[in-house]
């Protein structure tokens, strides 16, 4: 009976009722109107109804399967523990990295005042005299000075005092040429493995900074330093944002801890006045990178779009295990989906098959021969060489504020920190292109309006130090915005490469910024200003020129202009017959 009871209860449902509730403005077959309580005789009808819907809507859930990368990662989680470890594991360099990058500012300063002691074997009498940089000059006896750099030991002052200056340069010169290596290798034999080089580098270049018995030698070190800065730089985006999808891609360069490396770098300066012990204990931190991240997977999506599918299908595997066991995945009906080979392949082709250059190697000429990389190649080269110039320039001459170098550098941490977490805010809301604008104006209305009032007016230290601290804030959130804007740009056969070739633009910049901090010193105080503010109009008029990334999937392959001429054609096929 009650078999009976079910059968005469769902006779009634009207035909099609299932595909009406799951599409109801869909016309199916000659019923085109949408359904009501009046298409039922009673309550039970419409709860089986219901019931057979949620049936078929579980069943075409259950049968959908991802059809990109991006869609793959929900599936396996979304945004969920892996993904907070990878971040975790991966920006936390990110402190040791600031200390090999700002440690110059406390290694290579110049002493204010110099302690000269004359020895007078005639009267057999010692004398002590305390002399501005100028004066130190003459003096014929021994100088020494309250704390230690590379200044006071090896005598750069007077006729060599260019040679601390001219290190920070050949330390950004290393940044450019770095930037170019570590992006192509990586492109060609994965993120993981560069990614510890790189950390290598860091760790290596400053040991060898800490033992150098001449500058010669403390030059090449510092080079070394560069390279392995620059490569850092690129990779601490490229690989964690593989991991993400693009609801989140913002997390790597809004929450990572550069600002408070350079406030601890302060502190430990402080506590460590003798700049070698300083240099070989910042090098420290880089042993537990080669302790946590071994355990990371290699970068599914660079794993896929080389055809290691294995590799990747483990990659997946180790994301969705993690995931799964997590308090942080999200709730609902995510369906759970079987990583196969079979699955990889199919949405590797999904979003290759419009694509041509899924086994070439590319070169770095590529860049300015391909239409489709060109123009947006020039925009942000330009963009990162004003950043760079600005942001170096600014943290390089803080040795020439006045106040404390100490509180000095801990309020340039500060700026660097507060303007990460501003971007983060606003990058996803606004927009990345529009928050670059945004962050370079910024940056620029303070940095003109301190050129200005050096210019015309005797300004106090504090004033000049909240005026550039304040321009940093947007300079320091500039580069956040800019970091994901030019990793969404490129896609992924030629990211790293493409952050590598706008590295470079930014090493052209980082080279620069010393020898313009060394010549407002010597000739002309408000030019470090006022080229600033110059750069940062130049770079908010180049963010202009650019598309938005926010939001859009990663696009994995280049079209060639071959290509692209092609899917032309078939676009005017397709009009021309009406599709």
């Amino acid at each position: 009976m009650a078999g009976d009871n079910d059968d005469s209860s769902q006779k009634n449902i009207p035909q099609n009722y299932s595909q009406q509730i799951l599409n109801p403005t869909r016309v199916i077959g000659s019923d085109s109107r949408s359904l009501s309580s009046t298409d039922f005789d009673n309550d039970a009808d419409i709860k089986n109804a219901v019931s057979v819907a949620h049936i078929v809507s579980s069943s075409q859930v259950a049968t959908t399967k991802p059809k990109t990368f991006d869609d793959l990662l929900e599936s396996v989680g979304g945004f969920g523990t892996f993904q907070w470890l990878a971040l975790v594991l991966l920006l936390s360099p990110e402190i040791p990295a600031a200390f090999v990058t700002f440690s110059p500012v406390f290694t290579g300063r110049t002493p204010s005042q110099w302690q000269c002691i004359s020895n007078d074997t005639s009267q057999n009498n010692v004398t002590s005299t305390w002399l501005s940089s100028e004066e130190a000059c003459d003096c014929q006896g021994k100088l020494v000075t309250d704390y230690s750099s590379i200044v006071t030991e090896w005598s750069l002052n007077c006729g060599s005092s260019w040679v601390s200056d001219f290190v920070t340069s050949i330390q950004m010169l290393g940044m450019l040429t770095g930037s170019l290596a570590a992006s192509q290798i990586s492109d060609w034999f994965g993120r993981k493995r560069v990614y510890l080089g790189v950390c290598f580098l860091m760790g290596v270049g400053q040991l060898l900074s800490s033992i150098s018995p001449n500058a010669i030698l403390y030059g090449i070190a510092r080079f070394i330093c560069g390279a392995g800065i620059s490569g850092f730089m690129g990779l601490s985006t490229i690989y964690p944002m593989e991991f993400l999808t693009p609801k989140y891609r913002m997390l790597t360069g809004g929450v990572g801890p550069w600002g408070e490396g350079i406030m601890l770098l302060a502190l430990l300066s402080y506590h460590f006045t003798e700049w070698r012990t300083l240099v070989w204990i910042t090098a420290l931190p880089f042993v537990l990178v080669f302790i946590s991240v071994p355990f990371l997977p290699e970068s599914p999506r660079w794993l896929l779009r080389n055809q290691r599918l294995k590799e990747a299908v483990k990659a997946i595997k180790t994301i969705q295990r993690i995931n799964s066991a997590s308090c942080f995945k999200n709730k609902g009906n995510r369906q759970q989906v079987q990583v196969t080979e079979e699955l990889l392949e199919k949405i590797a082709m999904e979003e290759l098959q419009q694509q041509s250059d899924s086994t070439t190697r590319f070169s770095y000429v590529e860049f300015f021969r391909n239409d489709s990389l060109r123009r947006k190649t020039l925009i942000l080269m330009g963009i990162w060489c004003s950043w760079a110039l600005v942001y170096f320039g600014i943290s390089y001459n803080i040795k020439n504020l006045g106040g404390d170098i100490h509180v000095n550098m801990a309020m340039l941490g500060l700026s660097d920190a507060i303007g990460y977490r501003t971007s983060l805010l606003l990058c996803n809301r606004i927009g990345r292109r529009k928050s670059l604008i945004l962050f370079m104006t910024l940056g620029a209305v303070f940095l003109v309006s301190l050129a200005v009032s050096d210019i015309f007016f005797v300004l106090s230290s504090t004033i000049v130090i909240i005026l550039c601290f304040t321009g940093k804030i947007g300079v320091a959130a500039a580069r956040s915005a800019a970091r994901m804007l030019t990793g969404e740009s490129f896609p992924t056969s030629v990211r790293t490469m493409g952050y590598g070739i706008t590295g470079v633009a930014a090493g052209v910049g980082g080279i620069l910024s010393p020898q313009i901090v060394l010549f407002g010193s010597l000739w002309w105080s408000p030019l470090p200003f006022v080229t600033f503010g110059v750069l940062s109009i130049l770079g908010s008029v180049l963010s202009l020129l650019l598309p938005e990334t926010a939001g859009q999937s990663l696009q994995d392959t280049v079209t060639t202009r071959c290509q692209a001429k092609s899917n032309k054609l078939e676009e005017n096929l397709d009009k021309s017959v009406g599709v």
